[in-house]
């Protein structure tokens, strides 16, 4: 998964990348606003998802990747992950508090939908929005994803309240499906 917008790169996972994913993770605001992924309290805890994403990657083509600018300057991550309760993968990405407000947010949001749909072929993906992060809820929103409502989700213990959010690949309802449905007699 190599992906390159106007603005920026987001490129797979590598070992090397330890210190940069070490940055979001440890970072509260950032921790805070993004999916519980696990709770990262140590280098040995860090370097263990790092290998855990990495495998994905590897295993499916696609997964977390890094994110920065066209001059390298680390952003966050970025990607997809897979989750069981609902069969469908996440959208999700984390920024550096210094990269908050630049557009970036929005610019992976719509790149990943994008990518998701005409690179993978998957033909539907979720959102989670912790409560509270507006930012997020309105670049779900803004992007044509649909809210479905509050969701708890429990890790390590605790329970986290999320905006969950799903969105449908259009491109996937062929014509014929809808002229078979308006052709029929309802009453």
């Amino acid at each position: 998964m190599y992906i390159t917008t106007d603005n920026l790169i987001i490129k797979p996972l590598e070992h090397s990348d330890i210190q940069n994913f070490q940055l979001i993770y440890p970072d509260f605001y950032a921790f805070q606003q993004s999916i519980p992924l696990v709770s990262i309290n140590n280098s040995l805890q860090v370097s263990d998802k790092l290998d855990a994403c990495i495998k994905e990657l590897h295993n499916l083509g696609f997964g977390i990747g890094t994110v920065s600018t066209k001059n390298d300057e680390f952003v966050g991550l970025a990607g997809f992950s897979f989750i069981e309760e609902v069969n469908t993968y996440e959208i999700h990405y984390e920024i550096l508090p210094q990269h908050i407000r630049k557009g970036f947010e929005t610019e992976i949001c719509n790149t990943l939908i994008d990518y998701a749909f005409n690179n993978i072929g998957l033909d539907k993906l979720c959102a989670r929005a912790i409560i509270g992060n507006f930012n997020k809820d309105r670049d779900y929103i803004n992007a044509g994803f649909s809210y479905m409502g509050e969701r708890a989700i429990e890790s390590d213990g605790n329970i986290y309240l999320w905006n969950y959010y799903e969105l449908n690949n259009e491109s996937d309802l062929s014509p014929s499906s809808y002229s078979d449905f308006e052709s029929q007699d309802f009453f």
